[in-house]
């Protein structure tokens, strides 16, 4: 069991440390804009909070604006610029250009298009090409997906040196209240966060059978069966009985 995202790849048969992007056509674009923070960055293998709101996690985040001339009902991903920034690292770029790629697993993961390296600090540290943008197949809390960001800082040795952080919809009030401060239990639950290999392998088997499934009074009933084994396995946990999982092979896989 590991503490970051994970979820098992049921194509392959093995649990991947990582997150999946989100599927074709299965989010409009116009949903995607707005600000968000970080909350896991992998490199440092570790949640973002904002208990304590300091200067470097208030300039730490990445921002996705429709350019003006260009309705956001017919948006397409060169329309969409943004700016990466985290701690003293700032990228900016004009737009998004989708992986040259035929796989629905990868229909939202975008290069970024014309990135500008903002500091000689960031310039030291980053090279100007190799940064991405995923939309993510989860949801927070909102019912706003997640995305992640993947930078790249060249070669250490001979190996390529980048990490990727996860970000959530910030969306502040004015009166200060409501605002997050951390992922929520159910947030982390939905990203494979803390999970056995056993309830991370049948999630992966409820999601195939929601795939494949045609009746929607089969989808209705495999679901509610799926929700009962859930919560009946939960329970389990919770009262110290033994659960039977079998080992699962993991991997690291990085996109």
């Amino acid at each position: 069991m590991g503490q970051g995202p994970e979820y098992y790849d049921i194509d392959r048969g093995y649990i991947v440390s990582g997150v999946r992007v989100a599927r074709k056509d299965s989010v409009p674009l116009k949903d995607v804009l707005g600000t968000y923070r970080w909350v896991w960055e992998d490199q440092a293998y570790e949640e973002w909070t904002y208990h304590q709101m300091d200067e470097v996690k208030e300039s730490s985040k990445v921002v996705l604006e429709a350019i003006d001339a260009h309705p956001n009902s017919d948006l397409t991903p060169d329309k969409i610029k943004g700016r990466f920034d985290m701690a003293s690292l700032h990228i900016s770029f004009t737009g998004l250009q989708p992986w040259n790629t035929s796989s629905p697993n990868y229909a939202h993961a975008y290069d970024l298009l014309e990135p500008v390296l903002e500091d000689k600090y960031t310039q030291d540290e980053f090279e100007e090409d190799g940064h991405s943008l995923c939309v993510l197949d989860v949801k927070d809390d909102n019912g706003h997906h997640f995305v992640k960001f993947t930078w790249y800082a060249g070669y250490m040795g001979c190996a390529p040196f980048y990490g990727w952080l996860i970000a959530k919809r910030y969306e502040p009030r004015e009166s200060g209240e409501g605002e997050w401060k951390e992922l929520s239990e159910e947030e982390r639950n939905r990203l494979g966060m803390g999970l056995s290999d056993g309830e991370l392998k049948r999630r992966a088997e409820g999601e195939r059978v929601k795939d494949e499934e045609k009746d929607e009074k089969g989808i209705v009933v495999k679901e509610e069966v799926a929700e009962i084994q859930e919560t009946r396995h939960k329970r389990e946990l919770s009262l110290g009985m033994k659960v039977e999982d079998e080992p699962q092979k993991r991997v690291k896989v990085e996109s």
